[in-house]
């Protein structure tokens, strides 16, 4: 499979370093032609002048000047066609530009010691030789306009010289001649050096284009880490590697757990700079011939190939690394200024046996990612053939949630809250969804879901808009007075939603409700997740009445500091405390330490799931303020709960009355 090369591409601050590469390139693709007319000029020149019988200094000339010529080409094939090509470019370029200067001293010699001064034709013979080395030495070196000029000066100088002070009266015209020609080729080269480098430049620029072309259609641009489109290339090659040599490798979906809330509390340049960070640490993690790639959003999936050709090692290799990047994804990252501390829920599928193509294999690992999320995140998770089974029920959930939504086939009941006399002075809002047979569909099974799909807008509109007008018929009706508030949830994400308090305003006034009539319950981790948020939204409508308690105390973060901070007006007791209270000694003495502590606060205690004589008993005892649970009532349709307060009488009921009511 190919290997990522998202790190490897040029950028754009390297294209000076490119283009002097090509242009040292360009100078030692020069070298072998050079080196050919060098040589067969330098033979020429000593056979024509010597006429065919060289002496000694001509000898040593030729042999300087061909010797020269073959450590040139040693070279040549060293730094252009050899390992040297990998040497740093300053190098590169001191040794083409030094056989350069070389060549021209040797060539400029000759007009020195090589000059025939009685023979016409030689002299001849030698300027044209020496004015066609000069021609191509600017040809092939004037890619560096400095060298060039200084070839030209070597070569020609001392001819220059030499003609001028020549004892002859053409010597001196010659000699202005040689200026010229030495002037224009300088003037040529400076034409030849702007033209090159003018089209490296634009080819540079081309390439880079087109470079950058092919990575936006293949790469994240955020954290230039392959994208979808790429993976799923490698994934198609290394499909076809397993299916054909028989070995296994792992497809691994991870989410980040909680980046929403980093991104919604502290800004998207923070969010984008943990995105970043996140990323930087799975390319260190993973091995050569692995990939690292982001699916968008805080997705991310990494493809280990040819990981063993038995299943359990293939296994245990898959779960080693990423038990190794969950790790490393959890440490604390710095972001500009702020410690975030996030980790990653995983999921495993192992190909080809999880999957036969790329879409089937991220369905797999996704539904095993999700499976880790719902083990409490942080965690990794491998793909098993009912998880695949479980992911359809969900969409099929989701979609007949939609629908519920749209028809408006859901049902709001209300499940009456006693105070310490039994009489009801409140009630829960609980969405309740009628099945198609004999069974409800479960909150437990249907509110995840809404709030995973991001349906939970919708549903949350839906309660509260019915649970304000249910308040406002409760209200109008013969014992409705007595009902001192209506209790409605409230989940994290829709009380974020910024119109989440004017929103709810809006639906007070429009159905004639008091504030103080009803009560939201929130989380602890509401509390947690935006803690400036949450306070300014709850700060704003307990200004105008509306009530607030902490539902399921206990069992979240349970700071202090919250209770002291916002403004909370009571504390539900979660039913897996009250349901242990006479079989477990620590629920016991946790839900007296709560008692204690909202009687010292000021504030109200709400027990739920009570369900027992002796548990309520346990809780009068202890100074609890109200109660919910089985005991007294099953959560009831609007009607029944009408019914219920109409009859009810404005007294005080005894313990005898309180008995287990009918499912309605």
């Amino acid at each position: 499979m190919p290997t990522d090369q998202s790190d490897q591409s040029p950028r754009p601050d390297a294209a000076p370093a490119v283009i002097l590469r090509q242009r040292i390139d360009l100078l030692y693709d020069a070298v072998p032609f050079s080196l050919f007319g060098v040589s067969t000029g330098a033979i020429l020149t000593v056979w024509l002048i010597s006429h065919g019988d060289p002496d000694g200094v001509q000898s040593a000339w030729l042999a300087t000047a061909l010797a020269l010529s073959a450590v040139r080409l040693l070279g040549y094939f060293y730094f252009r066609r050899g390992t040297g090509y990998r040497a740093p470019d300053r190098l590169r370029l001191t040794w083409a530009l030094g056989g350069v200067i070389l060549n021209g001293l040797v060539w400029g010699a000759t007009s020195v010691i090589l000059f025939p001064a009685g023979d016409p034709q030689g002299q001849v013979v030698l300027a044209f030789v020496i004015a066609g080395i000069t021609a191509g030495g600017i040809n092939a070196v004037s890619v560096f306009l400095i060298p060039s000029v200084l070839f030209t000066a070597l070569v020609l100088g001392p001819l220059m010289a030499r003609l001028w002070l020549f004892e002859s009266e053409l010597g001196p015209g010659v000699a202005l001649t040689c200026l010229l020609y030495a002037v224009l080729l300088a003037f040529s080269a400076i034409r030849y050096n702007r033209t090159l480098i003018d089209s490296l430049r634009m080819r540079n620029a081309r390439e880079q284009a087109e470079a950058d072309i092919v990575r936006q259609a293949y790469h994240d641009p955020l954290t230039n880490l392959p994208n979808r489109r790429l993976l799923l290339e490698y994934l198609h090659q290394d499909l076809a590697l397993a299916r054909r040599h028989g070995h296994l490798g792992a497809l691994v979906f991870l989410d980040l757990d909680r980046f929403k809330t980093v991104n919604d509390s502290l800004g998207h340049q923070i969010g984008d700079g943990l995105l970043q960070a996140a990323a930087a640490r799975l390319r260190a993690e993973i091995k050569d011939g692995d990939t690292a790639s982001r699916l968008g959003g805080d997705e991310f999936v990494l493809l280990f190939t040819e990981l063993s050709k038995d299943p359990v090692d293939a296994a245990y290799l898959a779960r080693q690394a990423a038990e190794q990047v969950r790790l490393a994804l959890a440490e604390p990252y710095r972001i500009d200024g702020h410690d975030l501390h996030v980790s990653a829920s995983i999921g495993i599928a192992l190909y080809p046996s999880d999957g036969d193509d790329p879409d089937a294999l991220l369905r797999a690992a996704d539904t095993a990612m999700y499976r880790a999320k719902e083990a409490g995140r942080n965690a990794v998770r491998f793909f098993l053939p009912e998880m695949q089974a479980a992911a359809v029920a969900r969409m099929e959930l989701e979609r007949a949630l939609r629908l519920a939504l749209t028809n408006e086939t859901l049902e709001l009941h209300f499940q009456p809250q006693i105070d310490g006399s039994g009489r009801v002075i409140g009630a829960e809002a609980l969405a309740r969804w009628p099945g198609s047979g004999l069974t409800d569909i479960s909150p437990e099974d249907f509110v995840p879901v809404a709030e995973e799909s991001g349906l939970v807008y919708a549903f949350g509109d839906w309660v509260l808009e019915q649970a304000c007008a249910a308040m406002g018929a409760i209200r109008a009706a013969p014992g409705g007075a007595r009902i001192q508030r209506l209790a409605v949830n409230v989940s994290p994400r829709y009380f974020r939603r910024p119109s989440f308090a004017e929103d709810l305003e809006f639906l007070m006034h429009h159905h004639e409700v008091e504030p103080s009539a009803i009560e939201l319950e929130i989380t602890e981790r509401t509390l947690v997740e935006d803690i400036e948020d949450t306070t300014a939204k709850m700060e704003r409508l307990r200004a105008v009445g509306v009530r607030f308690a902490i539902d399921d105390f206990g069992t979240g973060y349970s700071s202090l500091a919250y209770l002291k901070r916002l403004p909370v007006d009571s504390l539900k007791i979660d039913r897996s405390f009250v349901r242990d209270l006479l079989s477990d000694a620590s629920a016991a003495v946790i839900v007296t330490a709560i008692l204690d502590l909202a009687r010292h606060l000021g504030l109200k205690v709400v027990a739920e799931g009570v369900e027992t004589p002796e548990a309520h008993a346990f809780l009068l005892g202890h100074r609890c303020d109200e109660f919910q649970g089985f005991l007294f009532h099953r959560p009831m349709t609007l009607p029944d709960f009408l019914s219920l307060i109409a009859a009810a009488p404005a007294g005080a009921a005894t313990a005898g009355q309180m008995r287990l009511s009918p499912a309605s």
